[in-house]
C-alpha cells in the first residue's frame, strides 16, 4: 500500500522569506494571542519554544494581526525571526511550516514547542 498524503495533520505556524509568519487559530487559542501582542521564540535546550509578548508601549517586532476579519489565525511580520528559524531548522529561505508540541508552562508562562526538525518545505510552483 502506498498513501498519497505522507501527512495529515495540517501545520501550526508558516514562515516566509519576505518576514511574514501565519499562525493558525488553535496556536493563537492556546497561548491566547490578541491582535496587538507580539510573539518571540525562545531556545531553551536546543527546543525552540513560540511565546507571547502582551501589549506594550512602544515599537515592537513581530506585533500579530488578525490574517481575515471575523477569523482567529493570526499574522505578523518579522524578517529577523524568520531568518533565525530558518538557520536553526537547516532549510533554505523559502516557505516553510512547522507542527507545534503541547503546551508548557515555564515560570508560569504557556510556550508551544515549534517541531524545528521536521520542517514541511512546500514544493516549488509549477510553470
Amino acid at each position: 500500500m502506498h498513501n498519497l498524503l505522507k501527512l495529515t495533520r495540517r501545520p501550526d505556524i508558516t514562515f516566509y522569506p519576505s518576514g511574514r509568519i501565519l499562525i493558525t487559530a488553535r496556536i493563537a487559542n492556546i497561548l491566547n494571542i490578541t491582535p496587538g501582542d507580539s510573539i518571540n521564540i525562545a531556545i531553551i535546550d536546543g527546543e525552540s519554544l513560540l511565546h507571547v509578548i502582551p501589549k506594550g508601549l512602544g515599537r515592537r517586532r513581530a506585533v500579530c494581526f488578525p490574517s481575515k476579519k471575523g477569523g482567529r489565525s493570526l499574522c505578523c511580520n518579522s524578517v529577523a525571526l524568520c531568518q533565525q528559524i530558518f538557520n536553526i531548522s537547516k532549510v533554505s529561505p523559502q516557505k516553510t511550516s512547522f507542527l507545534a508540541g503541547d503546551i508548557l508552562s515555564l515560570n508560569g508562562k504557556p510556550f508551544i514547542p515549534i517541531i524545528t526538525g521536521f520542517p514541511i518545505i512546500s514544493p516549488p510552483p509549477l510553470k
